[in-house]
């Protein structure tokens, strides 16, 4: 069997076009789940309203770094190139750098956000009640600092001198400058190994956390009223979300990125996607959030479903006011 071939512009317009699509919808989903969060309250959510606008936070933080640089990559020969499409890309290289290292931050926080979420769910369900706010930001400050870390790490592995474009590359085409990052340099090598312990890692902790999570909520099951096992049965939908989402967006394509350079694979022009799915972590991450967690999701229809009949009622000429319109349709959302 032979897949097509497809040629390298084809490439480059693809990726091009996932970056300013998830630029797009990913900032409004990312607003809309962020006004959600702060500026709606939902009593049933309050235990873990702090843990929820840090993962929008995330999201945001992720999204607008994503849109900035519009990353495109390829790896070639053992050695991983990066070209920033974007407006970072027309910035010196050492400012090019530092972009890349703030992009991998980014994608990292959102990786961890994952275990931090478990742990937290975990030490309410045990405890009964939510982290004090000053251990969750500390929490979520131990986070930031330990992606800083990684992604300091591995922006540094890049170097910009030119020979990039001795490789067959279609990144070539961009006219832009062209950064790599050669598995032949031990600093490089022990980076992408310490990258692939480190989701390892951070998917053992949540694992953890959310069994233990789960066997509590089991064995008390009839101590819970209807409601709190509906919304554990939604906070661990986001879990499972949350932990698929970056195999198919980061974690997957970070960790083929890593094998097809530690043994020097060719992944042919598919690995120029990679980035592009990155892209859509914001996206994918809010979208989930908002359609799995009820309140969120009866929230929305109701404001919609309001500003619907308010303009059918006004344009018909009808009797109605804005307290009836309204009250209607939340009887029809209940």
């Amino acid at each position: 069997m032979h897949w097509p071939k497809f040629s390298c512009q084809f490439w480059l317009d693809f990726g091009h076009r996932c970056h300013w699509a998830a630029s797009i919808f990913g900032g409004i989903v990312c607003v809309l789940l962020f006004y959600l969060v702060v500026f709606t309250n939902k009593r049933a959510l309050a235990d873990f309203r702090l843990i929820l606008f840090f993962c929008c936070v995330a999201d945001i933080y992720c999204w607008l770094i994503s849109s900035w640089v519009q990353l495109s990559g390829d790896v070639t020969q053992g050695t991983l190139l990066v070209v920033l499409e974007g407006l970072g890309g027309l910035y010196s290289p050492q400012a090019q750098q530092i972009f890349i290292i703030v992009f991998a931050h980014s994608v990292v926080l959102v990786v961890f956000m994952l275990p931090m979420n478990c742990y937290c769910r975990h030490v309410l369900i045990m405890t009964s009640r939510p982290l004090r706010p000053s251990k969750t930001f500390l929490v979520f400050g131990v986070a930031c600092m330990l992606a800083g870390l990684l992604a300091t790490w591995a922006g540094l592995a890049f170097t910009w001198d030119g020979n990039g474009r001795l490789y067959g590359s279609c990144l070539i085409r961009s006219n832009r400058l062209i950064l790599r990052a050669a598995v032949d340099d031990l600093f490089t090598k022990l980076c992408f190994l310490s990258i692939l312990i480190c989701y390892a890692t951070v998917y053992v902790a949540s694992i953890y956390w959310a069994r233990q999570t789960l066997f509590y909520i089991k064995q008390r099951r009839r101590s819970y009223s209807s409601k709190a096992l509906s919304l554990q049965q939604q906070l661990t939908r986001i879990m499972i979300v949350q932990a698929i989402v970056p195999i198919l967006t980061s974690v997957g394509p970070g960790i083929m990125n890593a094998v097809t350079m530690l043994l020097k694979v060719e992944a042919g022009n598919f690995g120029m996607t990679v980035y592009g799915l990155v892209s859509w972590i914001p996206f994918a991450n809010p979208l989930a959030t908002i359609i799995i967690i009820k309140p969120y999701r009866k929230h929305l229809l109701r404001m919609f479903g309001a500003k619907k009949l308010f303009s059918v009622s006004s344009s018909t000429g009808g009797s109605y006011s804005v307290t009836r319109v309204v009250s209607f349709v939340s009887k029809t959302q209940n």
